[in-house]
């Protein structure tokens, strides 16, 4: 395609256009699920990650600067899809020291610090949303490490109850986090 005929392409897209969307889709899909894979080393998050990246773009299709690559563009969204996938990973399994550094390398400590504290940030505004008690729950878990048991003995609950809420307050901490950080 002929950097005009992109132009062209990209102008109607911007415009809401969906087939223009889909051809744009089909030419640079597969560049970008190879790049994903390359950093995350899983076919599964890779296209995950590709269609969050297809998605987001077509949210905000109209601040698109034609006189910018395209290309660059939409690879920096990659690598910051890809990085913010990572850091989610980490924080929630408490591996950051061993999956951050696979993205990381080349990446300047400043900018990785800034960014986790973002991440942290926001995920700790999260947390501070979930009702009372789900909040306490979360927090033995995920911050203090306390497994299910430990949880249902100190609170006197369930350990049904402590797994449910668990998973209640994963699923609205990753929703709020990928609100709030895009």
């Amino acid at each position: 395609m002929t950097p005009d005929l992109l132009k062209a392409e990209l102008c109607l897209f911007r415009n809401g256009d969906v087939n223009a969307f889909g051809k744009i889709y089909e030419r640079y899909v597969d560049k970008l699920y190879f790049y994903a894979l390359k950093l995350v080393k899983s076919p599964e998050i890779a296209e995950e990650i590709v269609q969050g990246v297809f998605v987001k773009i077509w949210e905000i299709r109209v601040k698109i600067n034609l006189e910018l690559s395209f290309d660059a563009f939409l690879y920096r969204i990659t690598k910051n899809h890809t990085l913010n996938f990572l850091k989610r990973q980490a924080y929630e399994n408490r591996f950051k020291k061993q999956l951050i550094p696979i993205y990381t390398k080349g990446v300047e400590a400043t900018e990785n610090h800034v960014l986790m504290n973002e991440t942290s940030k926001i995920i700790h505004q999260a947390i501070d949303e979930l009702p009372e008690k789900r909040q306490a729950i979360y927090r033995m878990s995920r911050l203090e490490g306390l497994d299910h048991d430990g949880i249902a003995t100190k609170l006197g609950i369930s350990k049904n109850t402590v797994k449910v809420q668990i998973v209640k307050a994963s699923k609205f901490v990753r929703a709020y986090y990928v609100t709030n950080s895009l």
